[in-house]
């Protein structure tokens, strides 16, 4: 028995979203602050658009 749990096919799914849970918080410590690639939208063009209407 794991965790007090009757069978292995039950405490797998359990031990599975632990482990997840881990990685995916892992990940994203380890790509907080990435800055990745700047937008590229011209800020002149979207308002002269705006006013044009």
């Amino acid at each position: 028995m794991l965790l007090g749990l009757g069978s292995f096919e039950t405490a797998l799914p359990y031990w599975l979203c632990i482990i997840s849970t881990i990685g995916c918080v892992a990940y994203g410590i380890a790509n907080w602050n990435n800055a990745g690639t700047p937008d590229t939208v011209n800020v002149e063009s979207l308002v002269q658009e705006s006013t044009d209407k």
